[in-house]
């Protein structure tokens, strides 16, 4: 069972990294008239993977009492404390619970950039102290340093996020 405090530390967490990476490219109050661009779909999906991975796997390895938030939770969670990203979510603005029959067709971008986040830290497993990336091509290289005090953290700017993070 979690914790109020882990609850606490997921929420302010996670509304840290929303605020230095997606903010930026919200508007400041959500309108449900207005329908994003697909250059800024993407940006915004882009900047959502980049959190995803920070808070399920490179934040829950350094606090490992931390609950790996899901798909489905991440989401919710992601729009409850940025009410901006509604317009980026198409799963969760439907109003039935009917099971997902066509995902590409069913989901926004943003979505499947969580659903692929989720996935990606899922099968890293941050209990491992070393990952398994076994049969994986690699494609991509990040650059997360930190200190050795382990409050500061940069993530190097790349085609994976769209600014540096510290």
């Amino acid at each position: 069972m979690m914790s109020a405090s882990d609850l606490c530390a997921t929420e302010d967490t996670v509304l840290l990294l929303l605020d230095y990476l997606v903010d930026p490219l919200l508007p400041a109050r959500p309108s449900s008239r207005d329908t994003p661009s697909e250059s800024l779909q993407q940006s915004v999906a882009k900047q959502v993977h980049a959190v995803v991975l920070l808070y399920n796997y490179y934040h829950i390895k350094q606090h490992r009492q931390l609950k790996f938030e899901g798909f489905e939770s991440f989401s919710k969670l992601a729009v409850v404390l940025k009410p901006t990203l509604l317009a980026h979510m198409k799963l969760l603005q439907r109003s039935n619970d009917s099971e997902l029959d066509d995902p590409d067709k069913q989901l926004s971008v943003t979505e499947k950039k969580i659903m692929d986040a989720c996935d990606i830290s899922n099968s890293l497993d941050a209990s491992k102290d070393i990952p398994s990336t076994e049969g994986w091509s690699i494609s991509k290289v990040a650059v997360l340093l930190i200190d050795s005090r382990k409050e500061n953290c940069f993530l190097k700017h790349s085609s994976m996020t769209e600014g540096n993070t510290h």
